[in-house]
């Protein structure tokens, strides 16, 4: 595996990614993004698991080492009371950590379970008529999103309350349309997308459930 591939790339940047769009760049440009921090270590995990499965215990260690230091270094620097910030730099702030849903599911072992619990606790004081809102900054939410994190540990009355929400959405929303997996949580209007194949996302909880 070619050290200076996708993980390299993640070793150099993702700890805590520069200013740039994101999945949720609807919202502008924003640096120090925690959620990528997130993301960024679950993918270095996953690189060293493939190259463990091929063998290569060096490359595994190498690229593991850094996963570690990313997850511990998020919580130092993000945690804030019971929440963990929307960005680094940004006090005040939260946001939905759906990335790390894949620690769970793919059992990488980069954050404590009481730390996911604790974040999915978070969540239950933020949420809308129509589900969570993706961060501290506006209403919008993805529905798909809103379930991930809703599965970063087992519990299964912030999970039946997350889909109670969204399934109160498509059938209030003034927008008749294919399901949108993009919506004002506290209206229920949809903000563009329309029927797309992310929707898949909302069936996490299968791979949560077959870990």
């Amino acid at each position: 595996m070619a050290a200076n591939g996708w993980a390299g790339y993640l070793a150099a940047n993702g700890a805590d990614p520069g200013e740039r769009l994101c999945t949720a760049d609807f919202a502008g440009m924003l640096g120090h993004n925690v959620n990528l921090a997130a993301k960024a270590a679950a993918g270095r995990a996953c690189s060293a698991r493939l190259a463990a499965e091929l063998g290569e215990a060096a490359t595994a260690s190498r690229y593991r080492a850094p996963a570690e230091s990313f997850a511990a270094d998020l919580l130092a620097r993000a945690r804030e009371g019971d929440a963990t910030r929307l960005a680094f730099h940004l006090p005040g702030s939260w946001s939905l950590k759906h990335n790390m849903v894949w620690d769970r599911v793919l059992r990488l072992g980069l954050w404590p379970e009481a730390e996911r619990r604790r974040e999915m606790d978070f969540y239950r004081g933020k949420v809308g008529l129509y589900g969570c809102p993706l961060d501290s900054r506006a209403s919008p939410g993805k529905p798909e999103w809103m379930l991930w994190a809703a599965c970063l540990a087992e519990d299964r009355a912030l999970f039946a309350d997350f889909v109670e929400r969204i399934v109160r959405y498509a059938e209030e929303t003034p927008n008749r349309v294919p399901l949108s997996d993009l919506y004002f949580t506290d209206t229920g209007r949809k903000i563009g997308f329309q029927a797309r194949s992310v929707l898949g996302g909302l069936f996490i909880g299968l791979l949560a459930e077959g870990r």
